[in-house]
């Protein structure tokens, strides 16, 4: 399926749950979302800052390879664990040491393998 249409299957299905979760909260607990406030500009601007991003990630990956988009999808969860060890002080300890540097070979392994095909079918 295409990005965008896969994006739009994906908000309809949630849709009807959303709804559902949101008439529920008004009824019996009363919601910020339905009711013009900052808290009810926050949560739509949620929304949308949530949803750009993945319109422009599918409009890029249409013009990129799925082997570049399959590497670039480990800088995300790596950017996110070197905040966590750094900025954050979360524990790391020596299995989640060994578990990083086995991925990143990993990914150092098929980028090294996707480097000698293309070599060798540009040669």
């Amino acid at each position: 399926m295409a990005p965008i249409p896969g994006l739009l299957v994906e908000t309809f299905v949630l849709l009807v749950p959303a709804l559902i979760y949101l008439l529920y909260r008004q009824i019996y607990h009363g919601s910020p979302f339905l009711v013009l406030s900052w808290d009810g500009i926050l949560l739509i601007g949620a929304g949308v800052t949530t949803s750009l991003p993945l319109l422009w990630f599918a409009a890029a990956a249409r013009q990129l390879q799925l082997s570049t988009i399959g590497i670039l999808q480990y800088l995300a969860p790596s950017i996110a664990f070197l905040l966590g060890v750094f900025l954050y002080r979360e524990p790391f300890d020596q299995h989640s040491q060994i578990t990083f540097i086995l991925i990143w070979l990993g990914v150092a392994v098929y980028c090294a393998d996707a480097l000698r095909f293309n070599r060798k079918v540009s040669a």
